[in-house]
């Protein structure tokens, strides 16, 4: 089976991909591009709701031993930041702002960047501001605590259902101009 999303090009559609069609007035929803990256926000919406559901799965799992499942947690919640980042950079970029956006980017620099790069080394400026928005001891260089419930990074706690509700609120903005989209003609999912 193949799988396909179309989107068009601003002034095009996706029925008719060779004659420029003309826009009837200002608003119409083309004429924002930043709307069709819904499109790509969807792609890691989808992503973090598998990577929840990975987190929660590993709790499941018997005779593990706690370095096993440390190591399995921070590898999921690592990816899992990944996408919430990208979610809501995309998000953000359609002009839909949400408190935990900072939040997320926060957390994923650090277990994402600021452990590989600066191991065993000084902490850098940007780094130091970032252990202190996390409220990490300034004596370890990291401090993640996994639980199925929620992941706390030094004093800074993510809980599961905040991670949940946030996946929730994006998922009706990307319906919407989804649902739009195609019932204007503007996409095609099939």
């Amino acid at each position: 089976m193949t799988y396909v999303i179309k989107v068009a090009k601003k002034g095009y559609s996706v029925t008719n991909n060779t004659e420029k069609i003309k826009i009837k007035h200002p608003s119409d929803p083309r004429t924002v591009n930043n709307n069709f990256l819904i499109a790509f926000a969807s792609i890691y919406h989808k992503g973090a709701r598998l990577q929840v559901k990975r987190y929660k799965e590993i709790f499941s799992l018997y005779g593990i031993s706690g370095a096993e499942g440390a190591s399995r947690c921070l590898h999921e919640f690592s990816n899992l930041l990944e996408d919430l980042n990208t979610l809501s950079y995309y998000m953000k970029g359609c002009g839909h702002s949400n408190k935990n956006h900072k939040l997320y980017g926060e957390i994923r620099d650090h277990v994402r960047h600021s452990i590989r790069e600066h191991f065993g080394k000084e902490n850098t400026k940007a780094e130091k501001r970032s252990l202190t928005y996390l409220k990490i001891q300034s004596s370890l260089q990291e401090d993640i605590k996994f639980d199925l419930d929620k992941i706390k990074v030094g004093e800074t706690v993510l809980s599961v259902d905040q991670i949940e509700e946030y996946l929730d609120w994006a998922e009706i903005i990307i319906m919407g101009v989804f649902n739009e989209a195609e019932k204007r003609g503007y996409l095609k999912r099939s």
